[in-house]
């Protein structure tokens, strides 16, 4: 029998309750449509904000990376959702599989104003 190892063993760090969000075209009545953030399911996660220093390790994303994000593997979670805990929204900018073992994936997001 093989055990399955992953990089983040600490599963209790989970303990965030995240709503998942995707685009969803509302139609306006007169032929057109508006683009809205729809809920899409909930997921538990770990949401870390990320240190001055490791603001320059991802500087090459030419982006403004402000938090990483994990959670237990979901297929479905891509850069075109984005996540909501308690009115905040983060928009999600990099995702990654942990350990290449769909175990865990790691966000690395940006938090809209």
């Amino acid at each position: 029998m093989a055990i399955r190892t992953t990089q983040y063993h600490n599963i209790g760090k989970l303990n965030k309750l995240v709503t998942v969000q995707a685009y969803s075209n509302l139609s306006d009545g007169m032929g057109g449509f508006t683009t809205t953030w729809a809920d899409d399911g909930t997921i538990w996660c770990d949401i870390i904000p990320i240190s001055g220093s490791q603001r320059l390790q991802y500087g090459d994303l030419n982006t403004d990376i402000s938090h990483r994000i994990t959670a237990r593997y979901n297929a479905n979670l891509n850069t075109e959702k984005r996540l909501s805990f308690q009115s905040r929204n983060f928009t999600l900018k990099v995702v990654l599989n942990k350990g290449e073992d769909n175990t865990f994936m790691e966000f690395l997001a940006s938090e809209e104003s």
